[in-house]
């Protein structure tokens, strides 16, 4: 039986390495690589006009602008409804601005990546997603 061709099912995230420019993101405690491609790059521009309108967007914590986000970067698999429903719950049920690293914010900085043409982020960006949060004058 071909795995890639059954439904995905909440215990069964996709399992990839991380790349280059991949972000891993946690939802509902599965962890997800979203992995930045010329396709996200077509999508997030055809649908929000931009990916600058799309950042603007997700910085602004539109829900489903995240979910779109996450669900082309997670690839074709996640095209169909009921996967997007899926992950849709799987955020909300996370919080876009959670403990385990914000949805949101790693969002963003999968954004920052398919604009950087796949590369990652700078390391003051990698450093700040993976930093905990620290009070002013720590």
């Amino acid at each position: 039986k071909d795995n890639q061709m059954n439904p995905v099912s909440p215990s069964s995230p996709p399992k990839h390495t991380l790349g280059q420019g991949d972000i891993e993101i946690v939802l509902d405690g599965d962890t997800y690589i979203l992995k930045p491609t010329i396709h996200v790059a077509q999508m997030l521009s055809k649908k929000y006009g931009s990916l600058q309108d799309a950042v603007n967007r997700v910085n602004n914590l539109d829900f489903n602008a995240v979910i779109d986000v996450i669900c082309l970067g997670l690839g074709p698999r996640y095209n169909g409804a009921k996967q997007q429903q899926e992950i849709m719950e799987k955020v909300f049920k996370t919080g876009l601005t959670d403990d385990s690293g914000g949805i949101a914010e790693r969002s963003l900085a999968f954004i920052l990546s398919v604009m950087r043409g796949g590369k990652p982020a700078p390391q003051t960006t990698e450093a700040m997603l993976d930093a905990p949060e620290a009070s002013p004058g720590n």
